[in-house]
């Protein structure tokens, strides 16, 4: 039986995915994010070299939440009835991620690109992807299926 495609379910997916590639651009840049964090950090007062530790730790984080979501967003949006389903929403993960980091590399001339960067959000979306996997068969009782 062919898994039948609902597009308002890929509705909050691509609405999220536009927020992520729209981070790609000045808006998410270190300078940018600086501005926001530094005066927080300085009123902390915290050292330079703390100060830049941290916001290096908060962009990480804002990468793995990011790229998490959205592969939890995919998921919800690929029918349950779909025999690759973990696989394709790790799929369009990584593409949105190489994606990402191509624009900052290619068209955004304040920002650079990173593959670290590509497998650190691969590497998120895997995770919560597992996860994701694990609580729907205990749910289930049954074994995790294989992505």
């Amino acid at each position: 039986m062919r898994a039948r495609i609902r597009l308002p379910r890929w509705i909050p997916p691509a609405a999220w995915a536009a927020f992520i590639l729209s981070m790609a651009t000045d808006l998410g840049s270190g300078e940018n994010t600086g501005a926001v964090l530094d005066p927080i950090l300085d009123w902390l007062g915290l050292g330079a070299s703390a100060a830049a530790f941290l916001h290096g730790a908060f962009r990480a984080l804002g990468h793995v939440t990011a790229y998490a979501v959205f592969a939890l967003l995919v998921l919800h949006a690929v029918p349950s009835t779909h025999p690759r389903r973990l696989a394709l929403a790790l799929f369009l993960a990584l593409l949105l991620a190489i994606v990402d980091e191509g624009l900052q590399a290619l068209v955004v001339p304040s920002r650079t690109g990173d593959a670290a960067d590509v497998l650190l959000d691969g590497g998120a979306a895997a995770m919560v992807l597992l996860w994701a996997s694990r609580r729907a068969a205990r749910a289930t009782g049954s074994a995790a299926p294989a992505p």
